[in-house]
């Protein structure tokens, strides 16, 4: 155990340690409010506040650091998308107040902040801690999402051996007392990160993230998210097919095999593909991959938002018991119907009801318009179109915010888009590497895709 506490230590750079600190305080913080008080306790903004100190400082440590360093490069520079998008939103937030003859209130500002502060902190911190570095901070987010897990009302010990509790699970209904509103997410991705990262660490560092990875999986587990439960279990599949024994990717043999198919032949040799390929469509594609990908993504879910947002108003599949599959949320959206839908910005629906829609991009739709909403999630995409993980991971996340809620949850919104960045710069070129040189503590080699 000694050994593992000086291994963790020797990973921090003695110059971060005060984002370590901060990092720390802000976690249990914004846990320990919202489990003891709520979101809409006034005690509970004080998270708010912790988040915006977090930001400065580390803001300034950066800002002092470039400057000595003359050094004018940043990385995670896709992160520029989500100001504009931010923008975008504040302006379409007026044109809403202003066609509904209202101010526009407050509450934009902070639906948009939910947005903005958590992109900015991962922004800074992807570009002053090493890959070390990160691999410690989600080796704390477990550890501290672990403490307050058990501060949870129906998360004592005891509660754990009463047989009544487990027997009364029902993954139909999701209902479990193991079950976590706040934690859940923050388990999901530090999984994400761990299945993702394992290999690219020193043996040795190696049988530490297995041990993370089994921790995250098992508390992802209890805390009995439907949809976090599939997430799991397709990253599960993922990474037991990922390797061959041989190391070679498994998914690249598929596809190369493929393209031995007599399909394959006839698809290569057909007039369509000659035509598209005389024009030079098909180089285009592959020199622009991943906006074309992100473009994709983001127009399946503006539809499924569309096509969602029916069947909530009850409009289409007439015979589901939407109250059940929505678990009531429905009822929630029906509340801002009997108010016409009014809107007056982003956010507007929170004090027109007097709680949060807890839907997202039906929330986006319907407060401001498509195009915000497409926008939004382009951008999102495009954060995480570096691999097919990464894709993974960003169709998993916009399906929660489809049919549930993510954005009020900012530290989850900050887990994320450090993950996302993570796996975009810090993946090692694994060609010509072997598995003991991959992780050099002071390599910041980045992959540009």
């Amino acid at each position: 155990m000694k050994n593992k506490i000086n291994e963790f230590i020797s990973n921090i750079n003695k110059n971060n340690i005060i984002h370590f600190i901060l990092f720390i305080s802000f976690a249990f913080v914004y846990l320990y409010t919202l489990i003891q008080y709520g979101m809409g306790h006034n005690i509970s903004r004080i998270r708010y506040y912790f988040l915006v100190v977090n930001i400065v400082v580390s803001f300034i440590s950066l800002l002092y650091r470039k400057v000595k360093a003359k050094d004018k490069q940043f990385i995670a520079k896709e992160m520029i998308g989500i100001p504009i998008v931010c923008i975008l939103f504040y302006i379409f937030s007026i044109i809403r107040a202003i066609q509904a003859n209202h101010a526009l209130d407050p509450r934009c500002y902070v639906q948009i902040c939910l947005i903005l502060l958590p992109a900015i902190y991962a922004f800074i911190l992807i570009n002053i801690f090493s890959k070390d570095e990160i691999k410690s901070l989600f080796e704390l987010t477990v550890i501290i999402c672990i403490i307050m897990y058990f501060c949870e009302e129906r998360h004592t010990i005891l509660e754990f051996f009463k047989i009544s509790n487990w027997m009364q699970i029902n993954l139909l209904k999701s209902n479990s007392f193991t079950e976590s509103s706040f934690c859940s997410d923050l388990f999901l991705y530090s999984y994400m990160f761990f299945v993702f990262f394992k290999d690219k660490f020193s043996k040795e560092e190696q049988k530490t993230l297995k041990i993370f990875e089994i921790i995250s999986l098992v508390f992802t587990v209890l805390c009995f998210k439907r949809l976090a439960l599939l997430t799991v279990a397709l990253v599960f599949i993922y990474d037991k097919i990922k390797y061959k024994k041989n190391g070679k990717f498994r998914i690249e043999t598929i596809a190369n095999n493929f393209t031995k198919t007599s399909v394959y032949s006839r698809i290569k040799t057909s007039h369509l593909y000659a035509k598209i390929e005389g024009k030079g469509i098909l180089s285009k594609i592959k020199e622009n991959r991943r906006i074309v990908i992100s473009f994709l993504i983001a127009l399946v879910f503006v539809i499924l938002t569309v096509l969602y947002t029916k069947i909530m108003q009850g409009e289409l599949f007439k015979g589901l018991d939407i109250y059940k599959f929505s678990t009531g949320r429905n009822f929630i959206l029906s509340l801002w119907k009997d108010k016409g839908y009014v809107s007056y910005g982003y956010g507007s629906s929170l004090n027109i009801i007097n709680r949060y829609l807890e839907m997202d991009f039906i929330e986006i739709y319907l407060e401001l318009n498509i195009l915000c909403l497409f926008a939004f999630c382009f951008v999102y995409a495009y954060i995480g179109g570096a691999n097919l993980f990464s894709n993974v991971i960003v169709l998993c996340v916009l399906t929660n915010m489809l049919t549930a809620s993510s954005l009020p949850h900012f530290f989850g919104t900050f887990i994320i888009f450090l993950l996302l960045n993570a796996m975009d710069k810090y993946e090692l070129d694994k060609k010509g590497e072997s598995s003991n040189d991959r992780c050099d503590n002071s390599d910041l080699q980045y992959t540009n895709k």
